[in-house]
């Protein structure tokens, strides 16, 4: 058996590599964010399409959930190599984002042109090489392949930081749940002996005047106090409760606590309906606060 500790994964993180090899420079930047499934946006310069499928690939292998957004970037400072600007495309860019803010009639005269210039600046395809064609060599390959393995470890391991601390966080409240269970479960023999008193006082009081013998009446009370019986109910929380206290134990994920959490919110529903003691509510809403707060971590955890 492993003596491993458990790994849990937030899904919010942040990576960032950037290494440089004859006279080229990569840099990329990863982040994530929560996501009920694994959205993956990548975005780089156009001499580095082909190698898309590949850097899905190898993301796709150590991320499962969440929306991550991947920024790279080339800088080659070899000589004989200068940028160029396409001034069509941004005169495009700008004529576009005029017709944006005319079309909501703002005035001109009120726009900042060093922001306006700054984005356009900052977009990827505005820019090339005096060469008509890039070459990428096997080298370069070697090279994002190494910068992307880098800022993915740094992304893991923000994540994994976070998701120690949010696991802190599920198991300080499932040790919550089980003493609110406890309670309850103490309580479970003595919740029917005095509702069927309860209810034997009341008929006794409005059917005094009525010819009703003593064992029939008792016979339907019983009767309608067992419908009150929460055993199955705490019984079926022991087995969630300690289900949940394995996955917190285990490399589980999010959406088994998930699934657990909205397990016991529908058993503690089916205790607070059958009993009214004012004793039980108030322990259900409590459990009911603590199951919320399990499943609010559980949509952070990949």
């Amino acid at each position: 058996m492993s003596n491993l500790a458990p790994q849990f994964y937030s899904m919010t993180g942040y990576g960032q590599a950037e290494m440089q090899d004859a006279g080229l420079g990569v840099a990329i930047e990863i982040k994530s964010v929560n996501s009920r499934y694994l959205d993956l946006n990548i975005k780089y310069p156009s001499e580095y399409s082909f190698l898309e499928l590949e850097l899905r690939n190898l993301l796709k292998q150590h991320l499962q959930r969440g929306r991550v957004d991947v920024f790279i970037r080339r800088n080659s400072t070899a000589g004989n190599i200068k940028p160029q600007i396409n001034l069509e495309l941004f005169k495009s860019y700008w004529e576009a984002i005029q017709g944006v803010f005319k079309s909501v009639k703002v005035d001109s005269q009120h726009l900042d042109l060093t922001q306006i210039s700054t984005f356009i600046l900052n977009q990827n395809d505005l820019f090339s090489n005096n060469n008509s064609k890039v070459e990428i060599t096997e080298q370069e390959q070697t090279l994002i392949r190494e910068v992307l393995a880098e800022a993915l470890k740094r992304l893991l391991d923000s994540r994994r930081t976070e998701g120690e601390a949010l696991i802190k966080i599920v198991s300080q409240h499932l040790v919550n749940l089980q003493t609110i269970w406890k309670t309850i479960e103490r309580q479970r023999t003595s919740i029917i002996t005095n509702l069927s008193q309860e209810l034997l006082a009341k008929i006794k009081n409005l059917f005094q005047q009525l010819d009703f013998t003593s064992e029939r009446l008792e016979q339907e009370v019983a009767w309608r106090a067992e419908r009150s019986d929460i055993s199955e109910e705490i019984n079926r929380i022991a087995v969630h409760l300690e289900s949940l206290k394995v996955e917190l134990a285990t490399n589980s994920s999010g959406k088994k606590i998930e699934f657990l959490a909205q397990e016991l919110g529908r058993e503690f529903n089916t205790i607070s309906s059958k009993v009214p003691s004012a004793e039980i509510q108030t322990a259900v809403v409590s459990a009911k606060l603590e199951i919320e707060k399990i499943r609010e971590q559980s949509f952070n955890i990949e």
